[in-house]
């Protein structure tokens, strides 16, 4: 039987010195048999699922927490309510886990 293969593209932000920021992306490819130590993260809604807006992954926290933060500041209004985006890791089996919670 063929080995099936996974490509997925992950996305990174970077902050420049002249404070403007870049998107970056690279596909990764994976196979079941070998599972990659690489991990992705995503951000989801209130209710546990993929962001409408923000549905993309990213290499790191950071790069998925910047831009999640980002988002909030500009959506919010001067709102001081607690950020309703979460943030899952994948796993090596292909699931994700959730890091923090919408809101937390």
């Amino acid at each position: 039987e063929p080995e099936q293969v996974t490509t997925v593209t992950v996305s990174s932000w970077h902050r420049h010195h002249a404070g403007a920021v870049k998107k970056q992306s690279k596909t990764m490819t994976r196979s079941p048999m070998a599972p990659s130590r690489h991990r992705a993260y995503r951000l989801v809604d209130q209710h546990g699922c993929p962001h409408p807006v923000l549905d993309d992954l990213y290499e790191s926290i950071d790069a998925a927490c910047g831009e999640a933060v980002q988002w909030w500041n500009e959506q919010r209004n001067g709102s001081t309510d607690p950020i309703g985006i979460g943030l899952e890791v994948s796993t090596a089996s292909g699931d994700w886990r959730t890091l923090r919670h919408p809101g937390a």
